[in-house]
């Protein structure tokens, strides 16, 4: 997964589960393909609402996000202040 599950997410790497949770749940209603009544449902949307899954999923489980986030530090050059805030603007509304 070249994105990490925050930017998927749309959510800072100091999110709570509450939080995590919450933009789970507007992306997974905006990318279920039951939204698709019948019609074929795009195969970018599909790799969303899956991609959106399995970072809820990860980041969830204390354990594989404590290796994510160690990971992300681990990978940033020396001397560069710890990122917050690696999301994307999601437009729920319209």
């Amino acid at each position: 997964m070249s994105s990490t599950a925050y930017t998927i997410l749309g959510v800072h790497s100091d999110s709570t589960d509450e939080e995590i949770k919450n933009a789970y749940r507007i992306l997974i209603k905006s990318t279920h393909p039951d939204n698709y009544c019948g019609h074929d449902v795009p195969r970018h949307i599909v790799g969303i609402f899956q991609q959106v899954h399995s970072a809820y999923g990860l980041l969830m489980d204390p354990k594989r996000r404590a290796a994510l986030d160690e990971r992300l530090e681990s990978a940033k050059p020396r001397g560069q202040p710890k990122q917050s805030g690696l999301g994307f603007h999601v437009d729920v509304l319209g």
